[in-house]
């Protein structure tokens, strides 16, 4: 399998990935939750506290004018009362917030004065001009005063809330209640003044409004007598007079009549075209009809031929039987014969009498007609005579009857505004007063808190996005594995304090703890290595890193470490001239090392003991040289590992990162498998992919990863992946 750089690609983003962006960021998300809070808070502690007194005040619905001159002699609506009321509530609302009712309030209680109404110029109190003298000073009292007042009108209802917000909580209440009161005043004082004005205009009208009326009353008098028309003095449904005339009434009665014989008519002629058909049938099935009961000589007529039309079907119906049953020769059939014979002529005999009775019914109903008709043409010849002056009398009678009633509703509202006049009467009413508040409603502290904790929460979240989306370091081994085509052999959890320069037991893990989940993790790691290979597991190992602080010197001591609880003998070199560290972490003499036995073949071993572990050996860097790639590079260097590896079973080149130095190529080189390592949140994508690309191409040595550090719960770390 080819190793190298994977292919830029990347993944969904899952909810996993969101919770560990999340996770890695904790520190930075609550930080600003819990420091948005203790903001708040201490906004809240030094923040003044205000107090809100709230009134309920019901707007009733009143006339368009004092009197209510608008409803006279049934004048229309003008529009809805839903639409009257609404416009009133608003009015009211505005009134609240006028100018003259906000200075009312503010000098009947000196609110020029109180804190938040301050200002430079406002005289000292009891001295100086008022404040209507100041346009500023007005300006600047109405601006405070409405900033402090709300008044909302409550949808759907005739209800109007009043609130006001001070310092003082008694000084809010005082306000709102003061500012009910002065307007149910100003509410009164407009209606007292309308209905004065209109009662004045109102006087002056009536004088000749009854002159006027009784000039209509002598003409409706004098109409009577030229008509004939007379008034019975009672009123119909709708109120207006009743009037008698003799002509109207026999009209009326005559076209009664005339209505009456015309039906007559109609009827007895249908009953005469029936009979005169001469059908039997048809004329038998008059009988019960209503045409047949207008005229009852017909009536009793048509009931005796139905009887005989009966009679008639029961003797051809035995006669047949007979027949059938007897033949033409037996005795009955000619009694029958006869009876049959009979019975047919009394129906010819009937029938003519009915024909004979029903054109004389016709003749008679047709001259009745023709007389009422001609009674009744006259009476209307003779009504129509009078039609002209009965018009003018009823236009006349209207009149006087309206303009009396206009005079007795014009007298009776006057008399009523009198009244109204001495009553102090509004169409405000004051549902609840305002009470002064115990609780401020500023500044409303859960609120306040409530919204920095979720500001702090998203903020947080966020900003951890947005420093996760420049952040260019590797954090998990999904990011590792889509950074690079090699595999990723283990995932080391972090170490607190790893990097501390101890003799301790506690400078390495796997020897201090060996149960804990780094030790484990290290344990895992070692088995990947002895499965890198299908054949003999790799004896030379070198560690490298693309920069410093990665952690590859403890995972080199630690590897040991796994390695020699196997009973194996190991060997750690420092292959890393340029800046050794295991001289001062372990207490060695950095005099002589790696560097004094490559530059000196005549030079003794530097090899040491290992003081925490027998099974190890550790030959330190020693003194720095001036070029340690060309040592590393020289014959010496491969004699040496030939050497080491016949006394030594595992063999831990730490060298030195593969940037910018080429010591790590170097010894990927002369090892059997490469270890690359990858601290978790420290390495850049650039560098790490840019140092794989040196070590993939200048070395044909198997290249395995080692995620270092990795932050989380001990079982998050049991992560490993193998390739062989």
């Amino acid at each position: 399998m080819s190793q190298g750089i994977a292919p830029h690609a990347q993944g969904t983003l899952t909810l996993l990935d969101i919770w560990l962006v999340l996770k890695r960021r904790a520190r930075l998300i609550f930080g600003i939750f819990f420091g948005l809070i203790v903001l708040s808070l201490l906004f809240c502690l030094i923040s003044p506290r205000y107090y809100q007194a709230t009134s309920q005040v019901q707007v009733q619905k009143q006339s368009a004018d004092a009197l209510n001159l608008d409803n006279l002699a049934g004048g229309a609506v003008t529009g809805s009362d839903a639409l009257e009321s609404g416009v009133d509530i608003q009015t009211q609302a505005n009134i609240l917030q006028s100018e003259t009712l906000a200075l009312q309030v503010i000098r009947a209680l000196d609110l020029e004065h109180t804190p938040e109404y301050r200002m430079a110029g406002i005289p000292p109190k009891g001295s100086g001009p008022s404040i209507e003298t100041s346009p500023a000073r007005t300006a600047h009292a109405i601006a405070v005063f409405r900033r402090n007042l709300a008044v909302l009108p409550i949808v759907g209802t005739k209800l109007v809330n009043v609130s006001y917000v001070d310092r003082d909580p008694a000084r809010a209440a005082a306000v709102v209640n003061l500012l009910v009161q002065d307007l149910i005043e100003y509410t009164f004082q407009n209606r007292y003044q309308a209905t004065a004005a209109t009662s004045a205009w109102l006087s002056d009208q009536l004088a000749d409004l009854r002159k006027q009326n009784e000039e209509l009353q002598a003409k409706v008098v004098a109409m009577q007598k030229q008509t004939g028309i007379f008034s019975t003095g009672d009123v119909d449904a709708q109120g207006k007079g009743q009037s008698y005339s003799s002509t109207l009434d026999q009209l009326q009665q005559s076209t009664t009549a005339l209505a009456q014989a015309q039906s007559n008519r109609v009827l007895k002629g249908a009953i005469n075209d029936v009979v005169q058909s001469g059908d039997p049938e048809a004329i038998s099935n008059l009988s019960g009809t209503t045409m047949a009961n207008a005229s009852p000589g017909v009536a009793n007529s048509l009931s005796l031929l139905q009887g005989l039309r009966s009679e008639e079907s029961a003797t051809e119906q035995a006669l047949g039987k007979a027949r059938s049953e007897y033949g033409p020769q037996y005795p009955d059939l000619i009694a029958l014969e006869a009876s049959l014979k009979s019975i047919r002529q009394s129906i010819q005999s009937e029938t003519a009498r009915i024909a004979q009775r029903a054109a004389s019914d016709y003749q008679i109903a047709r001259i009745t007609e023709e007389q009422t008709r001609a009674s009744h043409e006259a009476l209307l010849r003779s009504a129509n005579t009078l039609n002209d002056r009965t018009i003018d009398y009823v236009i006349i009678r209207q009149e006087a009857e309206q303009s009396r009633s206009l005079y007795e509703d014009l007298l009776r509202r006057l008399k009523e505004a009198g009244i109204l006049e001495g009553m102090h009467s509004s169409n405000i009413t004051v549902v609840d007063k305002a009470r002064t508040p115990a609780v401020p409603s500023k500044p409303k502290r859960s609120i306040i808190v409530a919204g920095a904790a979720g500001a702090g929460l998203v903020l947080g979240c966020l900003l951890a996005f947005v420093l996760e989306g420049f952040d260019d370091s590797v954090q998990t081994a999904s990011n590792l594995e889509q950074l690079v085509d090699v595999p990723l052999l283990a995932s080391l959890p972090r170490l607190q304090g790893y990097a501390r320069a101890s003799t301790g037991e506690g400078t390495v893990e796997t020897l201090a703890n060996p149960k804990g989940p780094y030790s484990e993790a290290i344990r895992l790691l070692r088995s990947a290595l002895l499965l890198a290979h299908s054949g003999k597991p790799p004896q030379v190992i070198a560690l490298s890193s693309a920069s410093t602080g990665e952690g590859k010197t403890t995972v080199a001591l630690n590897l040991a470490a796994a390695f020699a609880q196997q009973g194996r003998k190991v060997l750690v070199v420092e292959a890393d001239m340029r800046r050794p560290v295991h001289g001062k972490r372990f207490g060695l003499d950095g005099a002589e090392g790696l560097s004094t036995m490559l530059a000196d073949q005549a030079a003794p071993s530097a090899i040491r003991a290992f003081p925490l572990n027998a099974q190890i050996d550790v030959l330190p860097a020693g003194p720095i040289p001036p070029f340690p790639a060309d040592l590393l590079e020289s014959v010496r260097m491969e004699q040496l590992l030939h050497e080491w590896r016949q006394r030594y079973e595992v063999i831990l080149l730490d060298g030195s990162p593969a940037i910018p130095v080429v010591d790590a190529l170097v010894l990927a080189r002369l090892a059997d498998f490469s270890l690359f390592v990858v601290r978790s949140g420290f390495g850049r994508r650039r560098t790490i992919r840019l140092a794989i690309r040196l070590l993939t191409t200048t070395s044909p040595t198997r290249l395995g990863l080692v995620l270092n550090g990795v932050p989380g719960k001990p079982d998050s770390y049991y992560s490993t992946q193998t390739q062989g």
